[in-house]
């Protein structure tokens, strides 16, 4: 029945062997042909690496290695290509291509541009430090901060290119040889000019060569190419000193001859030649090295002389009377003795003062001083110069030992901090030497500089550590709040129920003494670390704060019911008992704060204490009534005393205060006896004071009205002037006065009126006076202009007579018309009653009246008005 089957079974493995023979052969060339795929890309291989070998030997053969690059199809041959790309067009053509396809390719092209783009930059920077040594070198004159200017543009260069460093070097080695020469020129000046202050007062042949010796060097000084840079206030001082000493050289010459020839002619009689020995001592002595004196037996005649003895005349009684002299010659011994102490004690910036501010630029010829005390002041002088020379080279060993002191630093094995300390005091010291000798050399300060960042370099490891170790603090103090946090959690969900204070106070007082002991954090971390820990115990302590307080009030009661006890009750006792057994029963459920507990439990002792001393607490109460009130009057002469200025406080305010005051003072009782004049002056002085500052700010007020007006009426007489002298002016200046009376109108709004009522009538007349010279220049009235001249002789007569009634003086051209209407005005007024009132109205009359005055009467109507408007 099955026999179909193993019929098919021979067909069926037929056609599979067949289906496996087909497949095998597939395979098989398959393999051959990728075999031969593979071996062809290896030929390609080869054939472009051998193309860029032979490429890669031609100097100019970059474009064709770019397009091999490009057309290349394997990252290797890339590679190799790319190592022999140099110039920027080609990497950037390369770079662009590669960017999204080959990132080794281009990473290489990005790193190859960016050194040429920093080469470039640096051959910029190079040539601008060049040109700006060759703009230096054009200038006449160098300065030393152009020099170190060009050092940190300089140093700003990573690598000097090789072919520009000779160019530069050769410019800059120029800069430094003509800023040297500078230097030493002006040196040269400089100690010119101190060889001139110092020989001061020196009257011998020898000074005024040596004079010529320093004019021949300083000559020679200006001819140097270099001379252009010497500063123009230091030629102007060696100028004006030389020419100081030359004609101070030239004086004293001429006093030592004169002096001479006054002993020669001197009369022969004892007692005078006497005095003339005495009284030219030293005069003698400084001319015997340039004036031939006659010994003293000169008078006798020799018998074998022919020529007759000199006729010898005293001195005229006209003699030119000599100079007084500034400074006195008491003034100049103490500044000499003063300079020589400070010599002594090493200070010569003070003597240096001194000389300064007392000798320099003194008449030593008229100082009366003898030749001891100008060999005093020629040595202290000397040495003041040698010492401000020292100072200097002391500078510069100062400086060494700095840098000495610096170097040893690292051995001596310091604390971190006081290395530290150390290091910094060091500059501190380089700091001070700069301003007190002038500044390094740029070797000098790096030598410097260097020794102290290597001496610090142990405590900058040290603060580092710190640094580590405020890290871990802060994860350690995290880790504490995260369990605090728990903690109190747990401990509120508590009060909510049955809370034990006891314990939640123990808790809280736990956590802050335990966090106060915790290390120390960074600055950075420590507000936001400090602002959790007391968010968790203000949690805790905020409900604690609210149950302490109900637990004072309680406490407050039992000690108002002890202060209430009666005394003379049998039973107070025990109720004062039963009150001491219930506070140890609150004390003990919930501890207050320890200054709280014991300022209660004082006041509870009290008012036991009080219970047994009341009578005695009636008697010390009239006593403490009394303190209480000094104390009352005290505070508000404080409040007095402290009251804000006139300008921060009104008139109506500092009013106010007073009467205030005064009601509150009647009211306070009677203070101790002992402190009674005290407080009494006390608040006389502060009412004082404050009405002193009222009358100011009325005073204030009253003199900006005053000044208000005052403009008003010169604009009125600046417009009726302009319109008498030219109509058209006048109406072209119309404009700006009005502008400007608007404004005037405007302030006087902001600005308060005086105390009188004149002044507000005066403003409203001037407004009119303003407005009819207005009108009447818009109008081009000729008669207005006539009424101006006309009313000029009564408003002359009106100041006349307003002067006679303040009793102000009159022009003196004046004098005689004053007299002949002084008898008039004055029984005028005293029939009139009130002069001050007749004043006032007449010199608002004179204001409201349009007149031409000149100026000399404008200025007497300005101070009529100064004196009435008050």
């Amino acid at each position: 029945m099955f026999d179909f089957l193993f019929k098919r079974k021979p067909k069926a493995t037929s056609s599979s062997a067949n289906s496996n023979l087909a497949a095998a052969n597939a395979a098989s060339l398959a393999s051959v042909a990728k075999a031969d795929q593979q071996q062809q890309i290896a030929q390609a291989r080869a054939a472009a690496l051998a193309k860029l070998e032979s490429l890669a030997s031609n100097p100019g053969a970059e474009d064709a290695i770019v397009s091999l690059l490009l057309s290349c199809d394997f990252a290797d041959g890339r590679f190799k290509a790319a190592n022999h790309v140099h110039s920027a067009a080609a990497l950037q053509k390369v770079l662009s291509a590669m960017r999204n396809t080959d990132k080794r390719v281009a990473k290489l092209m990005q790193a190859r541009l960016d050194v040429l783009a920093q080469a470039d930059q640096q051959q910029q920077l190079a040539l601008r430090c060049i040109n700006q040594a060759q703009q230096l070198g054009l200038q006449a004159s160098l300065n030393p901060q152009q020099i170190a200017d060009l050092d940190k543009l300089v140093a700003g260069l990573k690598h000097f290119p090789d072919a520009l460093k000779a160019e530069f070097d050769a410019h800059y080695t120029i800069l430094q040889t003509r800023l040297q020469a500078q230097t030493a020129l002006q040196r040269q000046v400089l100690d010119l000019v101190q060889h001139l202050t110092i020989s001061q007062g020196i009257a011998d042949d020898a000074h005024g060569a040596q004079l010529d010796i320093w004019q021949q060097a300083f000559d020679l000084c200006l001819q140097q190419a270099e001379a252009v840079a010497l500063p123009k206030n230091l030629l102007a001082d060696f100028t004006h000193k030389m020419q100081a000493a030359r004609e101070q050289w030239a004086q004293l010459q001429k006093q030592k001859i004169a002096d001479a020839k006054t002993y020669i002619s001197a009369p022969v009689s004892a007692p005078v030649a006497t005095t003339i020995e005495s009284s030219t001592e030293f005069v003698a002595a400084e001319t015997s090295d340039s004036v031939d004196v006659a010994p003293a037996n000169a008078m006798h005649t020799d018998p074998t002389s022919t020529e007759k003895p000199a006729q010898i005349t005293t001195p005229s009684s006209k003699a030119k009377p000599v100079k007084l002299v500034q400074v006195s010659t008491e003034q100049i011994l103490a500044a000499i003795q003063d300079m020589e102490a400070a010599l002594e004690q090493g200070s010569a910036l003070l003597a240096q003062k001194l000389e300064r501010e007392v000798l320099r630029g003194v008449d030593l010829k008229h100082t009366g001083l003898n030749a001891e005390q100008k060999e005093r002041l020629f040595k202290v002088q000397s040495e003041l110069g040698r010492l401000l020379s020292w100072a200097k080279w002391g500078g510069s060993i100062s400086r060494d030992e700095l840098i000495k002191a610096a170097e040893e630093l690292p051995s001596k094995e310091l604390e971190p901090d006081n290395l530290a300390k150390k290091v910094s005091g060091l500059r501190e010291r380089w700091k001070s030497l700069e301003a007190s000798t002038g500044g390094a050399a740029r070797e000098i300060w790096d030598r410097f500089d260097t020794a102290c960042n290597l001496a610090y370099a142990p405590a900058a490891a040290y603060f580092q550590q710190l640094a580590e170790e405020r890290k871990v603090n802060l994860e350690k103090a995290e880790l504490q709040l995260s369990e605090w946090r728990i903690t109190a959690d747990a401990l509120l969900q508590t009060i909510q129920t049955a809370p034990d204070w006891k314990v939640i106070s123990q808790t809280a007082m736990q956590m802050k003494q335990t966090w106060q002991t915790l290390s120390a954090v960074d600055r950075k971390n420590k507000a936001r670390v400090d602002g959790q820990f007391y968010a968790i115990y203000q949690s805790l302590s905020q409900p604690l704060e609210q149950q302490r307080k109900a637990e004072v009030a309680s406490r407050e009661q039992l000690i108002a019911q002890v202060a209430a006890l009666d005394p003379q009750q049998r039973d107070s006792v025990d109720q004062l008992r039963a009150l001491q057994a219930r506070w140890q029963e609150q004390a003990q459920a919930l501890p207050l704060r320890r200054k709280d507990e014991q300022a209660l439990w004082e006041k509870f002792r009290a008012a036991c204490d009080g219970l047994f001393a009341q009578r005695k607490a009636v008697s010390d109460s009239a006593d403490a009534e009394r303190k209480a009130n000094l104390q009352a009057k005290q505070t508000l002469c404080t409040s007095l005393e402290r009251a804000p200025s006139a300008d921060a406080l009104s008139e109506s305010a500092i009013k106010q205060l007073l009467q205030e005051a005064a009601n509150t003072w009647r009211s306070i009782g009677y203070v101790p006896r002992g402190e009674e004049n005290e407080i009494d002056r006390r608040y006389e002085n502060a009412v004082a004071q404050l009405k002193r500052l009222l009358q100011q700010a009325h005073d204030e007020k009253s003199q900006a009205g005053k000044k208000l007006l005052q403009a008003k009426l010169r604009l009125c007489q600046q417009l009726e002037a302009a319109f008498v002298e030219d109509t058209s002016k006048a109406q072209t200046l119309m404009s700006q006065l009005s502008a400007e009376w608007q404004q005037l109108s405007s302030q006087a709004t902001l600005t308060a009126k005086p105390s009188t009522k004149l002044p507000g009538k005066l403003d409203s007349e001037l407004d009119k006076r303003f407005a009819a010279i207005s009108q009447a220049v818009q109008n081009s009235d000729a008669s207005y202009a006539n009424l101006l001249q006309k009313n000029a002789d009564s408003a002359a007569q009106s100041i006349l007579q307003l002067e006679i009634l303040n009793s102000i003086d009159s022009p003196p051209e004046l004098a005689r018309t004053r007299l002949q209407i002084q008898v008039d005005v004055l029984q005028a007024a005293l029939r009139s009653g009130n002069n001050a009132d007749a004043a006032k109205e007449q010199l608002h009359r004179l204001c409201s009246l349009p007149v031409l005055l000149d100026q000399t009467q404008r200025q007497r109507l300005d101070k009529l008005l100064m004196l009435n408007l008050t």
